[in-house]
């Protein structure tokens, strides 16, 4: 992608693979996308929206400052759901950037937010 390109980004996120927190197996490996590719921001919108293969997760983003700022940050008033409304509120800001490269991982356990919130319901 060309650096004029890449200044369009709001923000940065890659493909990462979810494993379980006590035995180290792999659980699933995500890619939102295909291929390397910068994704215009309605673009990126409806597609998080409307298809599940699309994850972000906020330990392996970048985001631009200036689109965060122009975003408003994070909802206070959320409960739930705060990383999707940032998501979102981005994709307004500019394109969004993936990489497919497995750059992180993620660590599934009992504890953590999703689980304890579905505990509740």
């Amino acid at each position: 992608a060309s650096s004029e390109i890449d200044a369009s980004a709001a923000f940065c996120f890659s493909a990462y693979d979810r494993f379980d927190g006590e035995t180290g197996a792999i659980l699933e490996r995500v890619q939102s996308y295909q291929r390397d590719t910068v994704i215009k921001g309605e673009e990126f919108f409806r597609d998080y929206i409307t298809d599940q293969r699309v994850q972000v997760l906020h330990s392996g983003t970048m985001i631009r400052r200036s689109a965060y700022q122009s975003a408003g940050g994070y909802r206070r008033d959320l409960t739930i759901a705060l990383d999707l409304s940032m998501w979102l509120m981005l994709s307004l800001e500019g394109d969004v950037a993936y990489c497919n490269d497995f750059l992180y991982a993620y660590r599934s356990h009992s504890q953590q937010m999703a689980s304890s919130w579905l505990a509740t319901r």
